[in-house]
């Protein structure tokens, strides 16, 4: 029974970094149709549809330019051109899906900027005299850099995606004209999903990925206490050593862990109104385990509230299920109550068994502060309907297609006001209304 519990404690701190592995084999094995590499941006040229299924809870707001940084030997170089009036952020995550920073419009303006980012064995000394905007040190040796960049409208692709490709990263050696020595090459291990397995393959990714971070004094007790079970960073996990008892009292420590985690997901934070109240610490974790688990699992990659708030909801006005099945919805914001925001703000809709956008005859996924044909209350408020079949044809403008079946919707505030961020602002509920036929 102990090896049960060190199992089920093991699988919800190393869940976030086994599915923020799936990210990195699509990017570093040459097998993959993603495969860039590392110190180079994918950029994603069209706003996420509900053919995008890399990453669960996606936004249809901004356009995508991701990268994986190996800096496992010296630091890299990030220059990025001036956005001008355009909504830009950079998100690094390190392996353990801990916010390291987020530089954006928000924090330094929308000049051209100079990032450095080094690993916990790097030498940056050299770098002093360099003009960089911003300095990132972190304890992990490969880090996910991820990029957001607003887009008003189909007409502002060309523009965005030329911006994307002034985004670039080099070595430091490179960038300071001195000849060195590439980092040895990534063997990177297939693609694996934990969230459809219970088995022990499990801790061989969560002991490959966890050799990639340098953890500290407060993790060394939990890490002792996890090599009972031999999971360590960087060491081979041996099933085959593991007696038939053993074994599966492991796998049921898995399931455990899998349990606890969707557990958490249906208690999630306190809910004002059907929506959850975004919980201050997202991104920067500390030891919240469970937390760093449950949003993992739901919303991996999300901002920091200071950046971005995230308001979700899966019930209308009487705690019902929303379910596009069984009831048409509509979701009504008073001319003094819309988001409070510093940018924009959105409304998206998600299928609540794939965690993806829903497909739609419209390829309509979100509405929000940016949708130009949106019509407006006579009072200034505005009524958004949320259902399945074809509204009348007044109210298509505002229609927001949900699937036949349950979904959820997320209200994302991007650049967040000082009293949403303190959690004084709460969405209005969602209201049920008869479905017409």
């Amino acid at each position: 029974m102990k090896h049960r519990k060190i199992t089920e404690e093991a699988y919800v701190f190393g869940l976030p970094l086994v599915e923020h592995s799936k990210l990195f084999a699509q990017a570093l094995r040459s097998d993959s149709s993603k495969f860039t590499g590392t110190n180079v941006f994918q950029h994603i040229r069209q706003l996420a549809t509900s053919a995008d299924n890399d990453v669960v809870t996606l936004n249809n707001d901004t356009l995508y330019s991701g990268a994986i940084l190996d800096v496992r030997v010296e630091p890299v170089i990030i220059t990025i051109p001036p956005m001008e009036n355009r909504y830009f952020s950079i998100q690094f995550v390190d392996i353990t899906t801990d916010n390291l920073s987020i530089v954006s419009t928000r924090t330094t303006g929308s000049g051209s900027k100079v990032l450095l980012v080094a690993g916990p064995d790097c030498d940056s000394h050299s770098s002093k005299n360099l003009p960089v905007t911003t300095s990132i040190r972190s304890s992990s040796r490969l880090i996910f850099a991820l990029a957001r960049m607003g887009v008003d409208d189909d007409t502002n692709f060309k523009v965005a995606n030329a911006l994307q490709d002034q985004m670039h990263i080099i070595r430091l050696s490179t960038y300071l004209g001195i000849e060195s020595s590439p980092p040895p090459e990534l063997q990177w291990p297939p693609f694996y999903n934990p969230k459809k397995d219970d088995s022990l393959k499990f801790f061989e990714y969560m002991n490959y990925m966890m050799q990639w971070y340098e953890f500290g004094e407060r993790e060394r007790s939990l890490l002792k206490r996890f090599a009972k079970i031999g999971v360590k960073p960087g060491a081979p996990f041996d099933v085959s050593s593991l007696s038939e008892e053993a074994s599966e009292v492991m796998k049921t420590g898995i399931r455990d862990g899998k349990t606890r985690i969707k557990s958490l997901l249906k208690a999630e934070e306190k809910r004002v109104k059907g929506w959850t109240k975004p919980d201050p610490h997202i991104g920067t974790y500390g030891q919240n385990y469970e937390l760093r688990a449950r949003v993992a699992w739901a919303y991996l990659y999300a901002l920091s509230p200071k950046e971005a708030i995230y308001f979700q909801t899966q019930t209308d006005s009487n705690s019902q299920r929303l379910d596009g099945s069984k009831a048409n919805y509509v979701l009504s914001f008073a001319k003094d109550h819309f988001p409070p925001v510093k940018f924009f703000w959105s409304l998206t809709m998600y299928d609540a068994n794939s965690l993806l956008l829903v497909e739609n005859s419209l390829k309509r996924y979100a509405l929000g502060s940016r949708s130009k044909f949106l019509k407006y209350n006579k009072d200034g408020g505005l009524t958004l309907h949320l259902q399945k079949p074809t509204p009348l044809d007044a109210e298509v403008s505002n229609w927001l297609p949900a699937p036949d079946g349950y979904f959820y919707i997320v209200l994302r505030l991007f650049g967040p006001s000082e009293d949403a961020i303190e959690g004084n602002y709460t969405p209005p509920a969602v209201t049920r209304i008869e479905k017409r036929h």
